[in-house]
């Protein structure tokens, strides 16, 4: 059953803190890709983050979707987070009428991602986190 498409910008509060990361307080991420098993659904999601410089290890929203206020944003290839909740317990974008990013700039993210990933150098930054709420 699937109940919200990809390629949406979600607002949540994770509560996540470490020594790396501070995912608290209500932000934005990019749904990657959902599943849902009975009435809980697993996101796959990217942060999304502003700052004033750009790192090597994020991509630069190039055309800012209506939900998205804060020129520049980024998305973090080093962080994947999968979130664990119940069905219909986080806002999702309902502004943007088929995607939030244009469908290519979407694909090229997602490809990013898997390079960055992919890459020996780069695996050592790469943090999967997991959140259930």
């Amino acid at each position: 059953m699937k109940i919200e498409s990809a390629n949406r910008i979600i607002w949540v509060d994770l509560g996540y803190s470490d020594d790396y990361d501070n995912l608290t307080g209500m932000r934005p991420y990019l749904l990657v890709k959902e599943k849902v098993n009975n009435q809980r659904v697993t996101y796959k999601l990217f942060v999304i983050t502003s700052q004033d410089k750009q790192l090597l290890s994020q991509y630069e929203i190039r055309q800012l979707p209506t939900c998205l206020k804060i020129s520049p944003s980024f998305i973090n290839l080093t962080r994947l987070i999968y979130l664990r909740t119940q069905v219909g317990t986080v806002k999702i974008c309902k502004k943007c009428s088929v995607g939030c990013l244009k469908e290519n700039e979407f694909e090229f993210v997602i490809k990013q991602q898997k390079a960055y990933s992919s890459n020996k150098w780069n695996a050592r930054y790469l943090r999967v986190i997991e959140v259930e709420r």
